[in-house]
């Protein structure tokens, strides 16, 4: 397998898909699914700091947002981490990601709690990965 410590764009993700296709016949359909996959990273405040296909972001009650994207992302897997989106001391807490309950299939709720277990407005990290 090629390694590469390049940073710039997906030069690490196409060479990394390359290789695995001389070893593996599908690995080059997985680097093209990644097209179709969002990511968002959120302030406490719900302000986004970057992403990609955000629509909106939305601050409820203390730990409750909503992460809109252009897309219908009701079917596709979430992961989320606590994080401030800029170098410093990690965020200390929980979280958690479901598709919203409501009728827009574009949405991801996010629920942030302090290290106590409340709910808090809390940084965060938000990859949805789709097919």
């Amino acid at each position: 397998m090629t390694m590469c410590s390049s940073t710039f764009g997906g030069t690490i993700a196409l060479r990394t898909a390359l290789a695995l296709a001389s070893i593996l016949p599908s690995a080059t359909a997985v680097y093209a699914v990644a097209g179709n996959d969002r990511w968002a990273t959120v302030r406490a405040n719900a302000t986004l700091v970057r992403g990609k296909g955000v629509t909106s972001v939305t601050g409820f009650v203390a730990g409750i947002y909503e992460v809109e994207f252009d897309k219908k992302v009701v079917d596709c897997l979430y992961i989320a981490t606590l994080g401030t989106g800029s170098p410093g001391t990690a965020q200390l807490g929980q979280i958690g990601a479901a598709p919203a309950g409501h009728s827009n299939q574009n949405t991801v709720v996010i629920r942030t709690r302090n290290s106590a277990g409340v709910g808090a407005d809390l940084p965060f990290h938000l990859f949805v990965g789709c097919k």
